[in-house]
């Protein structure tokens, strides 16, 4: 029954009778769902609020907790949960009522199995449906939920001198350069000062510098007229025309070729662009908000960047403080992402254990936030039950070595030699698959490339 690309069901089967369970269950593991029973309405509703379940047939008249009152406590704390109610007293009061309170549908005894079909194959379409849209939102939540500097999370000193210094750009429409390790939240901070400025009713565009080839940068940045260039076939707007009187966040500015400096300098100098293909330049209202996690005047010596722009660029400077320094914001920003995840990963976490926030604070994070939002996801989807606990989040610490009990080894060795062992580690365990440690360390992969080059560490395996 299960159609290709639909989602495959989880299903509860509550019936005061072993002899219908079991056939029920017989019968929709052979469709190919995953199948659960419970024997009366009191179990069923401990295994809803305890695992995923995407649909429950249930009888109706059962001890303890009738179908009914199950039926009513699943709509109001879990609407995304289906319910099919089945019951060997075939009133008509009783289907309306049902109907009524939500359920999807409802069957008199005896259940012909061929009759839950239409209903089955209704919920496994709106479920496939809605989860694609979930996926979306969770991809785009990052984006969506940082609208004011009152988004960015934590209670520290550091954290609130941040948020004094994006109150003040947000002031201002000048152009500002965040700096910051790779992960500390640089992009929330650009979405910060863009939402709290004049500009926040127009576009907010993000650019990662680091993923454009060289030879598509101004077709990318400037746009082009159809039949520019061969593969023109149409007209392309390009980031600055999209982020027309909004900003344009340009991510890893480090990483953006010569060639392209020299171009966005232009921009900055004459608030102009020139899209390929054109006679004539084209006025332009846009703010530029840069971020890198690199050491631009370092870059500047060594002739990988333009020190004109860098001068252009750090009008405003504002440095993002790496998590390390700012322990006390952990277990602000774990509940955090426990709640921003929930709906995601359909889980009820109701508490999280002090072990967690205890461990979490005495490890060094060299991912920053992403590499503790990371760990968070993780354990969440090993959790069973309603509580967050250490063991959820110490099977992969411990597997990676990162656990905080080794502090006598941590001690022993400076930031930067770490940082060298963690990435050798990573590198030995994915075979030397930089897309993959790169995951694993909860970092980009243009930022592993970086580090590998500047720690000397070779891209393979020496034989």
């Amino acid at each position: 029954m299960k159609k290709q690309g639909m989602e495959k069901l989880h299903i509860l089967v509550v019936d005061d009778e072993e002899d219908i369970r079991r056939r029920l269950r017989y019968y929709l593991e052979s469709q190919g769902f995953y199948v659960e029973t419970a024997q009366d309405g009191e179990e069923a509703w401990k295994i809803v609020q305890e695992r995923p379940i995407d649909l429950v047939i249930t009888d109706l008249k059962m001890p303890k907790r009738d179908g009914m009152e199950l039926l009513r406590l699943i709509r109001e704390e879990f609407p995304d949960v289906e319910v099919i109610i089945v019951t060997g007293h075939g009133d008509m009061e009783s289907a309306v009522q049902a109907l009524r309170y939500g359920a999807l549908d409802f069957f008199n005894k005896p259940l012909h199995l061929k009759q839950l079909e239409g209903a089955l194959l209704r919920s496994q379409k709106f479920l496939t449906t809605r989860r694609e849209n979930r996926l979306l939102r969770a991809r785009n939540r990052a984006q969506e939920d940082v609208k004011s500097v009152e988004d960015i999370k934590g209670k520290s000193e550091a954290i609130q001198k941040l948020r004094e210094w994006i109150v003040k750009a947000c002031e201002y429409d000048t152009t500002v350069l965040i700096t910051g390790e790779s992960g500390t939240g640089k992009e929330l901070v650009a979405r910060a000062i863009h939402f709290g400025s004049a500009r926040k009713k127009y576009p907010f565009v993000t650019v990662n510098c680091s993923a454009i080839p060289e030879n598509l940068v101004e077709s990318e940045f400037f746009g082009h007229r159809k039949g520019a260039f061969t593969g023109a076939y149409e007209h392309k707007l390009g980031f600055f025309q999209t982020a027309d009187k909004g900003s344009i966040f340009l991510d890893e500015i480090g990483d953006m070729p010569l060639s392209g400096q020299m171009k966005l300098l232009r921009v900055l100098e004459e608030k102009k662009i020139k899209p390929i293909g054109y006679r004539y330049d084209i006025e332009i209202d846009v703010r530029i908000i840069a971020a890198t996690n690199q050491d631009l005047e370092s870059l500047i010596r060594q002739g990988r960047f333009r020190s004109d722009l860098y001068f252009r660029l750090n009008v405003f400077p504002i440095h993002v403080p790496p998590l390390r320094e700012r322990k006390e914001d952990i277990p602000i920003l774990v509940e955090h992402f426990v709640k921003d995840l929930s709906l995601y990963l359909r889980k009820q976490i109701q508490s999280i254990d002090p072990k967690v926030f205890k461990k979490l604070m005495e490890y060094s994070f060299p991912g920053n936030v992403r590499e503790l939002r990371n760990m968070v996801e993780r354990a969440m989807i090993l959790c069973n039950g309603s509580t967050l606990k250490w063991e959820h989040f110490q099977v992969f610490m411990g597997r990676n070595q990162l656990i905080s009990e080794e502090n006598h080894f941590l001690e022993s060795l400076n930031l930067k030699e770490h940082e060298k062992y963690l990435i050798k580690k990573a590198l030995e365990k994915t075979n030397y698959n930089r897309h993959q440690a790169a995951k694993l360390l909860g970092i980009s992969w243009s930022t592993l490339n970086r580090k590998m080059q500047a720690m000397g560490i070779e891209k393979q395996r020496s034989q």
